[in-house]
């Protein structure tokens, strides 16, 4: 069943969604094609483009291993897609976060 969701939701929810895609290596066509769609729908929807979690919007999310009712802002998927954000908005970020992901990385081993 469809819900409405506030466009905040859908932005957030479609950031996510590119990010768990990204992170698997997929494409928007290989996603459009798993889910019986197109790749510029799917995009709409990574751009949060849309007004209801609908059939389609919970396919796309079955298919990247996002649940559409989760909010946490600490998920990997929150997370990735937050750092993508940033580094495509200032690239110039990307050595700082690959040194802090490399000391995190010595602290848990």
């Amino acid at each position: 069943m469809a819900r409405k969701i506030k466009p905040e939701f859908a932005q957030e929810l479609g950031s996510r969604l590119r990010g768990a895609r990204l992170g698997l290596g997929m494409t928007l066509t290989q996603v459009a094609a798993a889910c019986g769609g197109d790749h510029t729908r799917v995009s709409k929807i990574e751009r949060g483009q849309f007004a209801t979690v609908n059939t389609y919007v919970q396919a796309i999310c079955k298919e990247v291993h996002v649940d559409p009712d989760c909010t946490d802002d600490a998920s990997p998927q929150a997370l990735h897609a937050k750092l993508e954000q940033l580094i495509r908005r200032k690239p110039s970020t990307a050595p700082a976060l690959r040194a802090v992901f490399d000391a995190l990385d010595r602290m848990a081993n």
